[in-house]
């Protein structure tokens, strides 16, 4: 009797399985249900590590110009200060405030 036992061909774990499976359907739902969530939530936490990463390249792009754009204003002061173009018009154009004896008055009818 012990003999015949061994003899006989055991069934197979996956098959036995599919086939349990296959009677209950719901769980077999449930399963695809929960590696297609599982599958979700890997594509939706890279899509939101992949905005991140270009949200911060964009918040230096905007601090590099914030920092350029303080560096333009102040160049702009230094440049239109009033001393500094009075001296550039006596060195480069030779010119001076007119004396009384150069100014010419026109007379209005």
């Amino acid at each position: 009797m012990f003999g015949q036992e061994n003899t006989k061909r055991q069934p197979l774990l996956p098959l036995e399985l599919i086939k349990g499976l296959i009677r209950k359907k719901w769980l077999l739902f449930l399963f695809s249900f929960n590696v297609v969530s599982a599958v979700m939530v890997i594509s939706i936490s890279h899509q939101n590590r992949q905005e991140t990463i270009k949200q911060e390249k964009i918040m230096e792009q905007r601090d590099a110009l914030d920092v350029e754009w303080r560096h333009l204003l102040l160049e702009e002061r230094a440049l239109s200060e009033h001393y500094r173009v009075e001296r550039l018009a006596n060195e480069k154009l030779k010119m001076k405030r007119p004396t009384t004896d150069d100014e010419i008055f026109v007379k209005w009818p």
